[in-house]
């Protein structure tokens, strides 16, 4: 891992191929990168004091990932957002229809991707993979042992974005700061305690929120499992503790992938976190997650940097997800990180369209 705020380098083209070398210690590229994942909250999307349906990607990150498209090579969003409210964002990226047809998505934290048909005349779920029935029910029966508020992802009967709350949910409640604490942002500088204040304002947004289709009064463990959820979020101050709770009650083999976040943690289907997630698109596309260049800032974006070819991290990142990246920016998110990376490995040649 280096910092290029503390590190000079360069590039240069060899007879091996890129290298990037720091203070004298060459790093080589094996090969030149054809794919760019990037997270979204904290990472492409800028404006984090704004709920996630109002924010948008700052003119620098839309440019660089038109120039992408332009280069041919593949973007991709990948965020623990729902895939059909990820589409709608790649209106401020897309200039042409056209582009947008190009975009592969990766949403539930890469457990869902939606990108061109066959044909390339629609757009279509390529990779799904929701959580089994049984496990479903184990895991809420495990919220609703431990008190805990529950967010359900899953599509509704029409294929559109459904996203289910259960449990002691009403606006007018304190338990409503601690949803807006819990499930949005902004962090301060170490991630730890948010510094949302659930005024009139913030509370009308939150009532205006188009993801939200039903709300359950109480814990209903069969109909919740028969959504076939991509993921569910449970909302707690003691994240990591209650993860650890759930591993230890719940099934042996675990029928679920646990992810921690900030003030929540999240059963995703076995086995799939955005790491995986990429890599599967990768091999769909012919490619491998040494072809692939991934930006996060987030617990969720861990396997994904550790495994892809580069994994660069956000400097608002946390030091765990710094930790896992092979290259941590100078520039957060409200710098346009990303935009600025991408057009380094542009200029360096680092990017290429596939073969």
């Amino acid at each position: 891992m280096f910092h290029s705020s503390k590190l000079k380098s360069f590039l240069f083209r060899g007879r091996e191929g890129f290298k990037h070398v720091h203070h004298g210690f060459p790093c080589k590229y094996k090969h030149t990168y054809r794919l760019v994942a990037t997270d979204l909250d904290g990472t492409f999307m800028k404006d984090m004091n704004a709920p996630p349906w109002l924010q948008a990607p700052s003119l620098r990150n839309a440019a660089a990932a038109r120039r992408l498209i332009d280069n041919g090579v593949y973007f991709v969003p990948i965020s623990g957002r729902m895939t059909p409210c990820m589409e709608p964002l790649m209106d401020s990226v897309c200039e042409k229809s056209t582009e947008h047809s190009k975009i592969y998505v990766a949403g539930y934290n890469g457990g869902c991707v939606v990108g061109p048909s066959d044909t390339g005349s629609s757009r279509e779920v390529v990779i799904s993979n929701t959580i089994p029935e049984d496990a479903t029910a184990q895991a809420i029966s495990f919220c609703k042992k431990h008190d805990l508020l529950v967010k359900v992802y899953h599509l509704d009967e029409n294929g559109n974005a459904g996203l289910t709350s259960c449990g002691d949910f009403h606006y007018d409640t304190e338990q409503a700061e601690f949803f807006a604490r819990c499930g949005e942002y902004p962090y301060d500088a170490d991630h730890q305690n948010a510094k949302v204040s659930l005024n009139d304002e913030l509370r009308e947004l939150y009532r205006s929120c188009p993801y939200f289709r039903t709300r359950l009064d109480t814990f209903d463990v069969d109909a919740i499992a028969a959504m076939k959820p991509f993921k569910l979020v449970a909302l707690t101050n003691e994240p990591a503790k209650m993860m650890a709770l759930a591993a230890q009650e719940l099934s042996d083999p675990p029928q679920w992938t646990l992810i921690q976040g900030y003030f929540w943690f999240e059963f995703m289907p076995p086995g799939v976190n955005k790491g995986t997630g990429l890599g599967a698109l990768a091999e769909k596309l012919g490619l491998s997650l040494e072809d692939c260049v991934a930006f996060g800032d987030s617990f969720n974006d861990i396997e994904m940097l550790e495994q892809a070819g580069l994994g660069i991290a956000m400097a608002n990142a946390g030091p765990e997800v710094k930790k896992a990246a092979k290259y941590v920016s100078e520039f957060t998110n409200e710098e346009d990180g990303v935009g600025r990376e991408i057009a380094r490995l542009l200029e360096a040649g680092a990017l290429t369209r596939p073969a």
